[in-house]
């Protein structure tokens, strides 16, 4: 034991300090991601005996990690099979972040092989593979993912792995472990199927490139090595048995998610540009890292594993701009390729000074280490409030979707059925049916989308999937419809269903007061009789409501009045474009005088809008408030009365205040 100490005590130090710092960066930025809760839900169902299900009798593969889910599923399974009773939260969670640090440990032992035969010496070969797990330790991308609560670490492990024993091809039977790694990583996410696919025609193009013979025929034939056509046959023969299971058991050979969300469009490219240029200037440092690969190209002095990751890291930045980047955010599409990228540079930078016939003493690891540092260190401050932001949102909205999910189970049946666009926390967090009106888990939305004219790019909204069908979640007269952001849409779904005829007809905002999120929560709910008045809403009027609703959230937050022109002159222009919608329209103008502390025309606002619509729930409110502002008591009751009637668990908050 004292023996392996003393051999590996740079290591053991240097890990140790790595684990603390992981550690530390675990406690401060640990949560779950919505979208684990969709996987959670699948893995609830699927243990309770009901199937590889979201809703109950609905065959829908609205996952997109097979793996995870099966791995998920088997650990709770055992856990409680040994009393561990560990919630599934808790251990999506755990293993989340558990093959983070796996992927540190793959990265740190691949380039210690990679970078055994530099001419440098000997405990410099030892030291520099440790720079690889530091560089990716500090990227906000790998600290986000890693504590999601999602399948991302696992995802860039098996992909880490898989590229590096395709590189070991000749050796053995490493084939084998390469098709098991490629096999585990197209069950866990879609893309390990492309990486597979790109791998092989890198495989073809190094070969012909490389190849001397004359003739194309012959260079053809010896593209693809005997044993990897033997790979490709026996990874076919996988695939056809997992794309005829899809078939059987969904009906399509892929996952519910690929027909919601594919399209390609301009307008997805250019998103997708954004996307890269975001990581191009972070953790690609503008296209610093590779440069030392492209000069190893010039001076055609590059090995196979260059040529290999390099080929691979275009061809996967390329695709991700085709299909428009990642809905979500801190650059999760380019951490499998994140890793290579980093060890690629170092083994380029130190093969390209060897080349030059620079062995690398002190002096230079001192150097290299230092611009790491420097780098990896200003990468991390310059996107950590970014990071941070994006976390709390997150936290913020799963706090909020528990609280719709425990006032929907207090107050509603089993069979109660619900339509909204993040069905995460919600969904796992309560039986109810769910109706996704984006389409991830509803395969109707998914093979027969709707859009509506007017609801296009020019809406100030957040969420960019197109895919939906209105009058198709309308059809099914969900007894509730959930907002993300509350009384607005901020997605083209929400926003088509917020102006749809039927939609005004047949539901008034109820509003509930939250423990959890300690505030008013607003809920679209199935009125008992509809209204009759036509609306015909031109979709004008959502670019105007939405502004006004953002600005009103301006005002209450910087308390900056003059603000207030600007909301008046937006709630005009949405009164201009849907008259039949002043209720609303009055209510934000009411609340942003009450918010400016005029409360004589606030309430001048709230009574017009109770008059134009009596099930106006949170001009209700606010003329409660009013009232009892300006000491007009008996006013205060019979409104309190009144609100008591359409939205009784919103009373708690009426009493505090």
């Amino acid at each position: 034991m004292l023996r392996f100490i003393k051999k590996y005590f740079t290591a053991l130090i240097f890990w140790g300090i790595i684990l603390f710092i992981y550690f530390k960066l675990y406690l401060e930025t640990k949560f779950i991601q919505d979208d684990a809760f969709t996987t959670l839900r699948y893995v609830k169902n699927f243990i309770q005996g009901n199937g590889l299900v979201f809703n109950l009798n609905e065959r829908v593969e609205g996952y997109t990690n097979f793996l995870w889910l099966l791995i998920l599923s088997g650990i709770y399974s055992l856990s409680n099979i040994f009393n561990f009773n560990i919630e599934l939260e808790n251990l999506t969670l755990y293993l989340s972040s558990l093959f983070g640090f796996v992927q540190l440990i793959i990265s740190y032992f691949i380039a210690q092989k990679l970078f055994s035969h530099f001419n440098s010496y000997n405990f410099i070969k030892k030291l520099l593979p440790l720079l690889i797990p530091f560089m990716i330790l500090f990227t906000t991308p790998f600290i986000y993912w890693s504590f999601s609560g999602m399948e991302t670490s696992l995802f860039a492990t098996l992909t880490i792995l898989s590229i590096y024993y395709f590189n070991e091809f000749d050796k053995g039977k490493n084939y084998l472990v390469f098709l098991l790694i490629s096999t585990l990583n197209s069950f866990l996410r879609p893309e390990g199927l492309v990486f597979f696919i790109l791998l092989l025609v890198i495989e073809i193009v190094y070969n012909l490139y490389n190849n001397k013979e004359i003739k194309i025929i012959s260079r053809l034939k010896n593209s693809l090595p005997a044993k990897l056509k033997k790979v490709l046959i026996y990874f076919v023969i996988i695939q056809f048995f997992y794309i005829g299971f899809r078939l059987i058991y969904f009906g399509y050979p892929l996952p519910n998610t690929y027909y919601a969300k594919t399209e390609y469009s301009f307008n997805f490219i250019l998103r997708g540009l954004d996307y890269f240029i975001k990581y191009f200037s972070t953790d690609l440092f503008y296209g610093v890292l590779f440069l030392p690969t492209i000069i190893r190209f010039l001076v055609k002095k590059y090995d196979r594993i260059e040529f290999i990751i390099f080929l691979f890291s275009l061809k996967y930045i390329v695709l991700t701009i085709i299909i428009g980047g990642d809905v979500l955010p801190i650059g999760r599409f380019y951490i499998p390729i994140t890793s290579l990228v980093y060890i690629i540079f170092i083994y380029s930078l130190i093969s390209l000074l060897n080349y030059y016939n620079v062995k690398i003493n002190v002096k230079y690891f001192l150097f290299i280490t230092i611009i790491i540092l420097l780098f990896s260190l200003n990468n991390y401050n310059k996107n950590y409030d970014e990071m941070i932001e994006k976390r709390s949102y997150e936290i913020g909205l799963v706090t909020k979707m528990k609280s719709y999910a425990k006032w929907i189970n207090k107050n509603n049946s089993k069979n109660v059925t619900v339509a909204l666009s993040t069905i995460g926390a919600f969904s796992f967090y309560t039986d109810a049916k769910i109706i996704d009106i984006v389409g991830l888990t509803d395969s109707y939305i998914a093979h027969n989308p709707k859009e509506e004219k007017g609801i296009n790019e020019e809406l100030p909204v957040i969420w960019k999937e197109r895919h939906y069908n209105t009058s198709y979640v309308m059809s099914r007269k969900p007894d509730y419809i959930i907002f993300p952001a509350g009384a607005k849409p901020s997605a083209f779904a929400e926003c088509a269903i917020f102006i749809n005829d039927d939609f005004l007809k047949n539901y008034y905002l109820q509003l509930f007061y939250s423990d959890g999120f300690n505030q008013l929560l607003p809920i679209f709910t199935l009125r008992k009789i509809k209204r009759k008045d036509e609306t015909n809403c031109n979709p004008k009027f959502l670019a105007h409501y939405i502004n006004a609703n953002n600005l009103f959230l301006s005002l209450t937050k910087t308390k900056n009045r003059k603000l207030l022109n600007q909301i008046l002159n937006e709630a005009d222009l949405a009164a201009k474009y849907c008259p039949k919608r002043i209720s609303e329209i009055n209510a934000i103008k009411g609340m942003s005088f009450y918010h400016s502390g005029n409360y004589n025309i606030a309430k001048k606002y709230f009574e017009n809008s109770i008059i134009q619509d009596s099930m106006n729930s949170i001009s209700l409110f606010y003329l409660i408030n009013t009232y009892t502002k300006l000491n007009e008591i008996k006013n205060a009751e019979k409104m309190f009365e009144q609100l008591k009637k359409i939205s009784p668990n919103a009373i708690k908050e009426i009493y505090e205040n």
